[in-house]
């Protein structure tokens, strides 16, 4: 008795399982809420598009920053030549930056006259010069101002002084005449014994 009555506990327990089983399979299905995949696609095409804005602005800032940065810039050697030359033209720092001897016509009749110096004033002891350096590769012309201490005797006149040396032995010339009566002393000794001092001599006794 004891068997049966256990079997059919068994029996009703298994029964009451799959009534409630069943109604479970029938029981309405709910809805089942999804998580917000729509709006965090939207946000990250905001995000991507605002990373490409940044980019073009970027891009553009730097092209107009450096407009020729695809170009290949070649220096232009005739002007860093030229620039080096000019650099170089003088005599340097030590020579107080001398510039190159511009040659004029009247330089080169001062020159003339520097080198002659001897032939102008023989009673002062000038020193001798090559005839190798006539004119110098840097120099420049100035005016001498004499100075509180000078004596007057020793000082240039305003009028005797000239724009160039050679205007001034041309004064001195025509103010004493000592280069043309040494010029005939020169010419009388050259032309002695010759016709022409001959001519001269029989002229000067018919004169007397």
């Amino acid at each position: 008795m004891t068997e049966l009555t256990t079997q059919l506990d068994v029996d009703g327990l298994l029964a009451a399982a799959e009534a409630r089983l069943a109604n479970s399979a029938t029981s309405t299905k709910l809805p089942v809420v999804l998580p917000m995949v729509n709006n965090a696609i939207a946000n990250r095409k905001e995000t991507k598009a605002q990373e490409l804005e940044v980019r073009q602005v970027e891009s553009a800032a730097k092209s107009v920053s450096e407009p020729y940065s695809n170009e290949i810039l070649v220096p232009n050697t005739n002007i860093v030549a030229v620039t080096k030359t000019e650099k170089k033209d003088t005599a340097g720092s030590g020579w107080f930056d001398l510039p190159k001897t511009n040659l004029t016509p009247e330089l080169k009749r001062d020159l003339q006259l520097l080198r002659l110096r001897n032939a102008l004033n023989p009673k002062v002891h000038y020193k001798k010069q090559s005839w190798r350096s006539q004119v110098p590769r840097y120099s420049h012309v100035g005016e001498v101002i004499a100075g509180p201490t000078d004596f007057f005797s020793s000082r240039i006149t305003k009028k005797e002084r000239r724009n160039t040396f050679a205007q001034e032995v041309l004064a001195v010339e025509k103010s004493t005449g000592k280069f043309k009566a040494k010029y005939g002393e020169i010419q009388k000794v050259k032309t002695s014994g010759r016709k022409a001092f001959a001519k001269a001599r029989r002229n000067a006794l018919k004169s007397k």
